[in-house]
């Protein structure tokens, strides 16, 4: 039951200071883009620190957190939109990046809208049959 409610602080700690904090610009995904698949979530390499982390919250739920890429450049979140119960519509990604060490602290944050789309809706009049022969 502690370590529950200790890991609970530590969230809400997290949380809280996400939401204060700027200074972090995710570069890839565009805000407000339609996403689908595995989606890759990219910040200018001056903004993940070598050794630091990032946590990751979809829809203001926390979801993970995770070392940051030893390569500077390369994704620092890929989210599989097709694995778990993400619904196809509008979500809200939250990635929160921290220096690394005893002492991390809070580089910054981005909230990044974006509309999964992974069902491709299609009307009568423009539907064809595939067959293969």
């Amino acid at each position: 039951m502690a370590a529950a409610s200790a890991g609970a602080a530590l969230l809400s700690s997290l949380a809280g200071a996400a939401a204060r904090a700027q200074g972090l610009h995710v570069i890839r995904p565009a805000h407000n883009a339609i996403v689908r698949e595995t989606v890759a979530f990219r910040v200018p390499p001056s903004e993940a620190p070598p050794g630091g982390y990032v946590a990751i919250s979809i829809d203001d739920k926390f979801v993970t957190a995770k070392a940051l890429p030893a390569s500077p450049g390369g994704p620092i979140f890929l989210w599989d939109t097709k694995a778990g119960n993400v619904k196809d519509g509008d979500h809200r990604v939250t990635l929160a990046v921290y220096t690394g060490g005893s002492n991390s602290q809070l580089v910054g944050s981005d909230t990044i809208p974006v509309r999964v789309a992974n069902q491709i809706a299609v009307s009568g009049r423009e539907a064809f049959k595939l067959t293969y022969h």
